[in-house]
C-alpha cells in the first residue's frame, strides 16, 4: 500500500496552468457591481421609501462627497448631497443637487411628504440649517411650503456654528463662550434633574450627575423665546466686560491696543463681526425657531434602568432634536467615500444605494428592530419571504 501511493504522488501530473481571463479585472467587476445595482435598485427603492419618521425630519447638505466624483458634467462645480434624516438617524433619503439653493430639493421633499402620507401621517417638525423663518434668506416659495407642512426648527448646532466660524479660532475663550452660549440655549428639564438627584442620593452618590446620566436621563429644553435671547445676551456681555479687562491689562503693560490683530492678547472675542451675526441669530431667536413645544419635547424614550440597583427606575431617553443625526451621517458617508476618487455617476449611485441600505439596516438592529442580515440583497429579501 505504500508504494501504491508513492507511486501515485510521483506520478501525479502537475496541475495546469490557471488562465488568466479567468482572473475579473477591476472594470469587469465594476461592471458586474453596476449591474447588480440596477437589478436591486426597485426592491432597494422600495425598502427605503418603508423608512418614515414620526415625530421630525431633519435636513442638510454636504458638498465633501460629491466633490470626488465626476459629477460636475450633472451638477455642476458646486454639487451637493442633499440629506434627510429621521427619528434617531434613520436615513429617508440621499439626493444630489447642483447647489444648496431649496429649489433643487422641492421633488426630493415631496416625495418624503408624500410617503408619510401614504404611511399614516407627516411629523410635525422640520429642523433645518436655513429657511426656517420668514427673513430674508428664507423667502423662497419652497422654504414657504415647508411652513405650510411643517412647524420650521432651526438646529440650535448651527446656530452656535454660524457665531463661532467668526470668531479667531485659536482665542483662549472661544471654546468656552460656545460652551456659555449653549447652557444658554438649553436647560435641563427640573422633573428629569429631581428623579436624577434622587436616585443618585439613593445610591449614596456625592457630586454632580456624570456625563453619561445626564446624557441618558436628563432632557434639556430650549425655553421661551425671550428668556433663551436674554440668557445670551447675558453670555455675550460677560465676555465683552472680558474683553475689555484684557485690554485694559494689554494697555497697562504698554502694548499696543489700536491696531491689535488676532495674535495680540488685545484681540477682543466678540469682534464687529461677532456682534453683527449674533444680532441676526437672536433674530431667530426671538421668531421662536429654536423653541420647544413644552407639550411634545423633542425625545422618545427608549427603555427603562434600574439605577445602581437601587431600586428606583429612570427613564432612557434619546433625542429627536436636530440636524446633528445628519451631521453623523455625514461623517459616516464621508469616510465611505474617503478613498475614492473621479467615481462615475453610476458607480455614486451604486455605492451610496447599497451604503443606505446598510446603513439603515443597522441603525434599526441597534435599535431593537428585526430587520433582514446586512449580506442579504432587498431582491433576494422581496421574492424569498413575500
Amino acid at each position: 500500500m505504500r508504494g501504491v501511493g508513492k507511486v501515485n504522488v510521483v506520478g501525479r501530473n502537475s496541475f495546469p496552468q490557471f488562465p488568466a481571463h479567468f482572473v475579473p479585472c477591476r472594470p469587469h467587476l465594476t461592471a458586474m457591481f453596476v449591474k447588480d445595482y440596477w437589478e436591486n435598485k426597485p426592491h432597494i427603492m422600495r425598502e427605503l421609501r418603508a423608512v418614515t419618521s414620526a415625530h421630525s425630519l431633519a435636513v442638510d447638505h454636504q458638498r465633501k462627497v460629491v466633490k470626488r466624483t465626476l459629477g460636475s458634467g450633472i451638477v455642476g462645480s458646486g454639487g451637493q448631497t442633499f440629506t434627510i434624516c429621521g427619528d434617531l438617524g434613520v436615513i429617508c433619503g440621499v439626493y444630489v443637487v447642483p447647489d444648496t439653493g431649496l429649489s433643487w430639493t422641492k421633488d426630493a421633499m415631496e416625495e418624503v411628504v408624500d410617503r408619510h402620507k401614504t404611511n399614516g401621517r407627516v411629523p410635525p417638525y422640520l429642523y433645518v440649517d436655513c429657511g426656517c423663518c420668514g427673513s430674508t434668506s428664507s423667502t423662497t416659495s419652497v422654504a414657504a411650503s415647508w411652513r405650510s407642512m411643517f412647524s420650521v426648527k432651526l438646529d440650535a448646532m448651527h446656530l452656535m456654528l454660524r457665531i463661532g466660524r467668526e470668531m479667531n479660532a485659536e482665542h483662549p475663550r472661544r471654546k468656552k463662550f460656545l460652551s456659555d452660549l449653549s447652557q444658554a440655549i438649553f436647560i435641563q428639564h427640573k422633573g428629569d434633574l429631581e428623579a436624577l438627584m434622587e436616585a443618585r442620593a439613593a445610591a449614596r452618590l456625592v457630586g454632580p450627575p456624570t456625563r453619561t446620566e445626564r446624557y441618558k436621563f436628563l432632557r434639556r429644553v430650549v425655553g421661551e423665546p425671550e428668556a433663551v435671547a436674554e440668557r445670551m445676551m447675558i453670555v455675550l456681555n460677560a465676555h465683552r466686560e472680558l474683553d475689555c479687562q484684557s485690554r485694559n491689562q494689554a494697555k497697562a503693560a504698554g502694548l499696543n491696543v489700536d491696531d491689535v490683530t488676532v495674535a495680540d492678547i488685545a484681540y477682543p472675542l466678540i469682534s464687529k463681526r461677532v456682534m453683527d451675526v449674533f444680532q441676526r441669530q437672536l433674530i431667530h431667536v426671538r421668531n421662536g425657531c429654536l423653541s420647544d413645544d413644552p407639550q411634545h419635547l423633542p425625545y422618545v424614550c427608549v427603555g427603562k434602568l434600574d439605577f445602581h440597583s437601587t431600586g428606583r427606575i429612570l427613564l432612557h431617553y434619546q433625542s429627536l432634536r436636530g440636524t446633528s443625526k445628519v451631521e453623523a451621517v455625514h461623517s459616516v458617508l464621508d469616510r465611505t467615500f474617503y478613498s475614492q476618487r473621479g467615481i462615475g455617476s453610476e458607480v455614486f449611485d451604486a455605492r451610496l444605494g447599497w451604503w443606505i441600505t446598510g446603513y439603515n439596516r443597522r441603525r434599526y438592529r441597534a435599535l431593537g428592530f428585526k430587520v433582514p442580515p446586512d449580506s442579504m440583497s432587498p431582491k433576494v429579501f422581496y421574492y424569498g419571504f413575500s
